[in-house]
C-alpha cells in the first residue's frame, strides 16, 4: 500500500519507495521507486496523465540504458578473463624459455677446469687431435697428485685455442645466470599477479568495479594481451573537380580542350594515350588530326560527328596537334585529318602507330594551346591523296 504524500508543484507527482517488482526483466533494478499520482484541485486529469507519461517514458529510457551499460560491462569483463589468460600463457612461455638459459653453476666450473687442464698440457700437438689426457688439480689423489681427465678437443685448434673456447663457454653460463635470474623471478611475479587478477574477475562477475575493470583493460592493452578494436574509417567524400572527372573518364595522359562550338577536344601525351585516342575514343564518323610529313606527334580526336564541326573548330583541333608534336617551335607545321573509319592498325606495329588508309585533307596552322592564342589564323586547306 502507498502513503500518501504531499503536492509537488512542480510536475505534480513524486516519487516514493515501495514494495519491489517481482517481473523478470525488473529482477536487476529492485528496489524500484514507485511513482506515486496526487493531482491538485487546480490541476486537469489530462495535464496529469501527459506528466504521468512523460515520467513513464523516462523509466523505460532508463532502464534501457542501464541493460546497455551491463551489457558493455559484461563484454568488457570477457576481453578482460580473455586478456588476463593470454597474458598467463605468455608469461609462462617466457618463464620457460629463461629457465632453458638459466644453467647449472657446476657446468661453469666444469669449463673452467678443462681449460687449466689444457694449459698444463705437455704432450705435443698435431692437427686432427681429437682428445687428449690432461692433469685436473682441481681434483687431487691420495699421494697429493692431479688426477688425470680426458678433454674433447676441436680438431683444427691447438690446447691453448680450445681452453680459450673451454673459458669463453664457461664465460656465457656464467653471464646467463647472472642476467637471466632477475628476469625470472620478475616474471614469476607478474605470473603470480595475473593469476590473482583473474581468479578475483572470476568470482566478481556480477559485482563489476566499472573504474578497476577499465584500469585493467587499458594495462592489457598497452601490455599487447588485448588486441584493441581498429577505429572505424570515416570516409571524407571530397567533391571531385571537373578536370580529375575528365582524368578518370579519358585518362590522366590525354588532354581535354573545348572548341569555340563546345565540343570536346582530346589529345594523347603518350604512346599509350595515342592508341587510345585513335582506336578508342574516335568516333567512326568524327574528325581524327595529326602532324602531316612524317612529324612526330599526338593524335586529336574531335568527340562529335564531322558534319558538326565548324571551321573554327577544324583550325582549333589542327592548332592542337600541332602544338603537341615536334613542330611546335615552328612558325607553321602541317597537319593532315581524316574520318575515324579511315583508321587501320598496322602489321608488326609499335603502340601508337595508325595507318591511314584513302583520302585525307591537309591545313597548315601555327602551333598553339587556347590558352596562349585564342585566336587562331586562318588557314590554308588543301586535299591530298
Amino acid at each position: 500500500p502507498l502513503r500518501r504524500v504531499p503536492w509537488s508543484p512542480t510536475f505534480g507527482l513524486q516519487r516514493i519507495d515501495g514494495p519491489p517488482c517481482l517481473h523478470p526483466r525488473c529482477v536487476p533494478f529492485r528496489p524500484l521507486l514507485v511513482l506515486a499520482l496526487v493531482a491538485p484541485q487546480s490541476a486537469q486529469p489530462r495535464n496529469v496523465l501527459r506528466r504521468f507519461r512523460q515520467v513513464s517514458r523516462a523509466q523505460v529510457e532508463l532502464r534501457e540504458s542501464v541493460l546497455e551499460l551491463s551489457a558493455e560491462s559484461a563484454e568488457l569483463v570477457e576481453q578482460v578473463i580473455a586478456g588476463l589468460n593470454e597474458a598467463c600463457t605468455s608469461v609462462k612461455g617466457t618463464i620457460s624459455g629463461l629457465q632453458r638459459q638459466i644453467r647449472d653453476p657446476s657446468e661453469a666450473e666444469l669449463w673452467i677446469s678443462r681449460g687449466n687442464a689444457l694449459l698444463q698440457v705437455t704432450q705435443q700437438w698435431y692437427p686432427g687431435m681429437t682428445e687428449v689426457e690432461a692433469p685436473d688439480y682441481s681434483r687431487l689423489g691420495d699421494d697429493g697428485l692431479p688426477l688425470s681427465m680426458t678433454v674433447e678437443l676441436n680438431p683444427k685448434k691447438h690446447f691453448k685455442e680450445n681452453a680459450k673456447l673451454c673459458f669463453k663457454q664457461a664465460s656465457k653460463i656464467t653471464k646467463a645466470i647472472e642476467k637471466c635470474t632477475p628476469l625470472l623471478k620478475a616474471q614469476e611475479e607478474e605470473l603470480q599477479r595475473w593469476k590473482a587478477e583473474l581468479t578475483k574477475v572470476e568470482g566478481l562477475r556480477q559485482k563489476i568495479d566499472a573504474a578497476a575493470m577499465r584500469k585493467l583493460y587499458e594495462e592489457l592493452c598497452e601490455q599487447r594481451y588485448i588486441r584493441r578494436p581498429k577505429p572505424k574509417k570515416v570516409e571524407i567524400k571530397v567533391e571531385e573537380s571537373k578536370e580529375m572527372k575528365w582524368k578518370r573518364k579519358y585518362g590522366k595522359d590525354v588532354d581535354r580542350f573545348l572548341s569555340p562550338s563546345g565540343l570536346e577536344v582530346l589529345a594523347g601525351r603518350s604512346a599509350s594515350a595515342n592508341e587510345r585516342v585513335s582506336f578508342e575514343l574516335t568516333l567512326k564518323d568524327a574528325l581524327w588530326f595529326h602532324t602531316a610529313n612524317g612529324i612526330p606527334g599526338s593524335h586529336v580526336t574531335i568527340r562529335a560527328p564531322a558534319s558538326e564541326v565548324s571551321e573554327q573548330d577544324l583550325e582549333f583541333a589542327a592548332a592542337i596537334a600541332a602544338w603537341h608534336s615536334k613542330a611546335k617551335d615552328k612558325l607553321w607545321a602541317p597537319v593532315m585529318y581524316c574520318n575515324g573509319h579511315q583508321l587501320r592498325k598496322p602489321a608488326r606495329r609499335r603502340t601508337g602507330q595508325v595507318q591511314v588508309s584513302g583520302n585525307y585533307r591537309q591545313l597548315d596552322v601555327r602551333p598553339a594551346l587556347p590558352e596562349e592564342s585564342p585566336e587562331l589564323s586562318k588557314s590554308v586547306c588543301r586535299v591530298k591523296s
